[in-house]
């Protein structure tokens, strides 16, 4: 097998860094959807002792091989192809993060095999949209989110969720669309978060209003609910 000399710690992107700061030094930790295994390769470098870096598809596979093999880390990451949480066992780590799919998506990964994720010690997820029905599966599944972070990449927020075990109350539909801890901690970049999902519920509810039909109509009714509750809120803020 080619080896390349040692490197220097890999440098994340704000999105990918932040991701690494709620993993933290977990020995052991999934890497779900891995792409160029720059994550993985990272948390190797940083304290991990084994990384599981999985992706279904063998071209991101084979960029994180070479992300692998470039910084001497093959005795620390595992390279696996496979369908979501499929190729991991109950138990066999301590963290499992999912990145850069939408939220729905996740839950239905987790839905997959709530065995394997509800062995793991705490779950990294990073939604690129529809976080309120992550938020929602998690705690419909004796799970909660403990932390959540905004970050900013370009013209573009992301959030990362940090969950673990443990039933609590779930949060109401505001907080679960808008993020509870974000909330609670005032995170800096949360009035831009905010504004975000308001342009977003205004355009749903000009695109809901063309429909004729009563479901229509009473989504139409919803949404725009929630657009006034996300401007009373934006006003306090």
């Amino acid at each position: 097998m080619k080896t390349f000399p040692a490197q220097r710690s890999l440098e994340l992107s704000p999105r990918l860094y932040a991701i690494a700061e709620f993993v933290g030094t977990t020995a052991t930790v999934a890497d779900i959807g891995t792409d160029h295994g720059f994550l993985a390769a990272y948390l190797a470098q940083h304290g991990a002792k084994l990384v599981i870096a999985a992706d279904k598809n063998s071209r991101p596979l084979s960029a994180a091989r070479h992300t692998v093999l470039a910084h001497n880390l093959n005795d620390r990451i595992d390279l696996r192809c496979g369908d979501g949480l499929a190729v991991l066992s109950v138990g066999e780590v301590q963290a499992i993060v999912i990145a850069g799919m939408g939220g729905a998506l996740m839950a239905q990964i987790l839905g997959a095999a709530p065995e394997v994720w509800q062995s793991a010690a705490k779950l990294v997820l990073q939604p690129m949209n529809d976080a309120k029905a992550l938020r929602k599966y998690i705690y419909a599944n004796a799970w909660h989110v403990v932390a959540e972070k905004l970050v900013a990449e370009g013209e573009r927020l992301y959030v990362v969720i940090l969950a673990q075990n443990g039933r609590r109350d779930t949060p109401d539909d505001f907080a679960l669309a808008v993020g509870e801890k974000l909330i609670a901690n005032a995170d800096p970049l949360l009035p831009r978060h905010v504004a975000a999902l308001l342009a977003k519920a205004e355009r749903k509810a000009t695109g809901l209003a063309k429909s004729k039909s009563d479901a229509c109509a009473a989504e139409v009714a919803t949404t725009l609910t929630f657009c006034e509750q996300l401007k009373n809120f934006l006003k306090n803020l």
